[in-house]
């Protein structure tokens, strides 16, 4: 089989070119999809593992999944003398409340001056587990050191249903008395209980409500066009890489023809040939989106499931292409 390939005598400039040409089309690909859709991708995950209900504001606490939200804001930055801070969505944990995995990105119970942090937002200010972070008291202006004590897992905001209501990441912190009892706050709940439900009183019940399978609902509405829309390039441009590829080698292949050969070597040949070309393309891809989804991207596992979702995508139009190119090939 290796001789009859190599009897094609494809032009091999050209095939390298081909080759190349799709590897960087396909990398280009694989890190718009990661950058339009991760975050949303990433949100929807996490939701998902979630059993909460819905989200809602309260005034006070009811002691289960519920976080101060302080009207005054909270910043924090990675230096002390910084004036840029993080894009964060804050929350503060309450000085009640047991926190379950029916919220999946919650934290364990942390200190005053503790702070447990998403994993994206982590990644994107390259931190970790005993870092600091920096952040003036609204109460009496001085700055203070937060350790990082935890990693949340990938959370972009804990309530955006809109297109673009996500922060670069999630940081909780631990009860501080001082902002609760100085500072207009309100409450953020989690909970499955309905809204009539007797843990509600009648001077504080939920508003506010974000259904949880909505925020669901609304991302996959969001990133279904982008994902139809790169599945539909990633299968056009294997096509086309399969059908450049069969030009640099139908010439010969319709001399073998001509002289006598079987089809069924022939054919084997040809996809062979085909075949080999498309695996050395996708190590070309794989060795450029790699380092680029980390420089760009940032979303961990993420990008490793974008990068396989357009190889197999890629993979299967080329096993079609492959049939029906040859076919072409034998009828003309």
């Amino acid at each position: 089989m290796m001789s009859a390939v190599t009897d094609f005598h494809s032009e091999k400039l050209k095939s390298g070119i081909i080759i190349v040409s799709f590897a960087v089309l396909s990398s280009l690909l694989i890190l718009a999809i990661a950058i339009s859709t991760g975050t949303n991708l990433g949100q929807m995950i996490i939701l998902q593992k979630s059993r909460y209900e819905y989200s809602a504001t309260l005034q006070k606490p009811t002691g289960r999944d519920d976080y101060y939200k302080i009207d005054a804001g909270i910043g924090f930055a990675l230096e002390k003398d910084s004036t840029v801070g993080l894009n964060a969505d804050v929350l503060m944990q309450t000085e009640v409340s047991e926190y379950t995995d029916s919220v999946a990105w919650n934290a364990v119970r942390l200190g005053e001056h503790e702070i447990a942090i998403s994993s994206n937002l982590a990644r994107s200010s390259r931190l970790n587990i005993g870092d600091k972070l920096f952040s003036k008291h609204t109460v009496d202006d001085i700055m203070y050191e937060y350790t990082i004590s935890q990693l949340l897992p990938f959370i972009s905001s804990t309530n955006g249903i809109e297109e673009h209501a996500f922060s670069d990441g999630v940081i909780i912190m631990g009860y501080d008395s001082r902002y609760v009892d100085n500072i207009s706050h309100y409450t953020m709940i989690f909970t499955e209980e309905p809204v009539s439900s007797s843990i509600f009183s009648r001077t504080d019940m939920p508003s506010n409500l974000i259904y949880r399978e909505d925020v669901v609902g609304n991302i996959k509405r969001i990133i279904f066009p982008y994902f139809s829309t790169f599945a539909l390039l990633s299968i056009l441009i294997t096509v086309i890489f399969a059908y450049l590829l069969s030009r640099t080698i139908s010439h010969n292949f319709r001399r073998y023809i001509m002289l006598g050969f079987g089809k069924k070597k022939l054919d084997r040949s040809y996809r062979y040939l085909v075949t080999r070309s498309f695996l050395l393309s996708i190590l070309i891809t794989i060795a450029i989106s790699l380092p680029a989804l980390t420089l760009f991207s940032g979303n961990g596992l993420l990008d490793i499931v974008f990068l396989l979702f357009v190889v197999f995508l890629e993979a299967v139009a080329l096993v079609i292409s492959q049939h029906f190119l040859v076919l072409r090939i034998w009828r003309t």
